[in-house]
């Protein structure tokens, strides 16, 4: 006969569950004095995994109630600045050198952005596709990449 041991991927609920389960079926119980001690080292750890959950369970609280408040204090911020923002451009005779002086950046509606020379994607993974002679590649996004160009080579030396 052996007992299961499955615990590690349990989850944290069912840990606690089957603790506080042992420690019931065998308070009391005959069968369980010769392993008292080790019984008392799981009490123990049972106790710390229900302190460790509940102080988690009050962080996560905590953490949602920050993450609102500075969802209200982004929205509050960027009224303000869109007011700043419509205040400049309101200004009588504004150039752009006036708005750069001001600490704002400008931008003009309907040009393309210059971003320059991207860096080619990190961390490559090649697998084996899903159909005969086909593979999947998988790399690490490059912010402001719209799209990539893959290209095959029949020598690993040459790109």
């Amino acid at each position: 006969m052996k007992v299961r041991r499955d615990v590690k991927e349990q989850p944290v609920e069912a840990k606690l569950t089957l603790g506080h389960g042992v420690a019931a079926a065998c308070t009391g119980n005959t069968n369980a004095t010769s392993f008292a001690s080790k019984l008392t080292a799981l009490a123990t750890a049972t106790a710390g995994l229900n302190t460790a959950r509940a102080n988690l369970v009050a962080a996560q609280a905590v953490a949602e109630a920050a993450t609102q408040a500075q969802a209200v204090a982004a929205a509050a911020f960027n009224d303000a600045f869109e007011g700043v923002a419509v205040a400049i451009e309101n200004l009588p005779n504004v150039t752009e050198e006036m708005a750069l002086g001001l600490g704002v950046k400008i931008y003009h509606p309907g040009a393309a952005a210059a971003l320059g020379t991207l860096p080619a994607p990190a961390h490559l993974v090649v697998t084996l596709g899903d159909f005969e002679g086909s593979v999947d590649v998988a790399v690490d996004r490059v912010r402001g990449a719209g799209s990539y160009l893959v290209q095959k080579s029949q020598t690993p030396e040459t790109p």
